[in-house]
């Protein structure tokens, strides 16, 4: 995995973690640079503490995640001193 995908999901893990740190608090997101109109952007998703956490992962190897996940699918990857997983 290049230094600019172990950038890119480190990023995602602190944005995941500063949402739900800052619960109940004024969005800090500057909205005028926002991508997206806001006004198209509606809530959805499972209510706070609605996903239950992943305690025990079970992990495969790439050719068995083969038989069931397709070649472009968008997945997470991280990859702590060489041990890459997805």
């Amino acid at each position: 995995m290049n230094r600019r995908c172990r950038i890119t999901a480190a990023l995602v893990v602190l944005a995941v973690l500063d949402v739900a740190s800052s619960a109940g608090q004024s969005l800090r997101t500057d909205l005028a640079r926002a991508v997206v109109p806001l006004d198209e952007i509606v809530s959805g998703g499972p209510a706070p503490d609605g996903i239950p956490a992943i305690d025990r992962p079970v992990f495969v190897a790439p050719d068995a995640a083969g038989l069931w996940l397709r070649e472009k699918e968008p997945v997470l990857a991280v990859d702590l001193n060489g041990d890459a997983r997805a």
